[in-house]
């Protein structure tokens, strides 16, 4: 399921066949802005092979396209995994439907590259979990932005 957002390792790691997540361990998580490079380039050497499409230069030059434009990079780790999301936040302005659409954002990719990047390799059980885990955490930070 996961194979065509991230990049899944070609077998398990030794010693990892039949361990669980372990499930008491709190995962790192970080929201890192665009203005953060060094923060940047680090979190995405975690989640190595990238592409060009999730590197911070590529996600800066959409700054210079538009200004209002918020470039972030959500980190997650749990357990020696590794996944980040690169997005944008767009203001969404003068909706016709809302009375007031101040402080709502357009979560989008830079030039429709959207994705996860990472390496997970992670029995498929463990994966379902460390991706639940992963998407919780995305909402709650996401939500903590408003």
């Amino acid at each position: 399921m996961w194979n065509s957002i991230i990049r899944m390792g070609s077998s398990v790691q030794p010693g990892r066949i039949g361990i669980v997540l372990d499930m008491k361990m709190k995962p790192q998580i970080k929201l890192i802005a665009i203005d953060d490079r060094s923060e940047w380039e680090s979190a995405l050497s975690r989640c190595a092979p990238v592409d060009i499409y999730h590197s911070w230069e590529y996600h800066r030059f959409s700054v210079f396209q538009s200004p209002t434009v918020l470039p972030y990079l959500f980190f997650f780790e749990l357990d020696d995994q590794a996944v980040s999301l690169p997005f944008l936040l767009k203001p969404i302005d003068d909706l016709d439907w809302m009375t007031d659409s101040s402080g709502y954002y357009d979560g989008t990719s830079v030039y429709g590259y959207p994705g996860i990047v990472g390496q997970v390799t992670l029995p498929e059980t463990e994966q379902n979990t460390f991706f639940s885990i992963f998407f919780q955490s995305l909402e709650d930070t996401l939500k903590d932005l408003k």
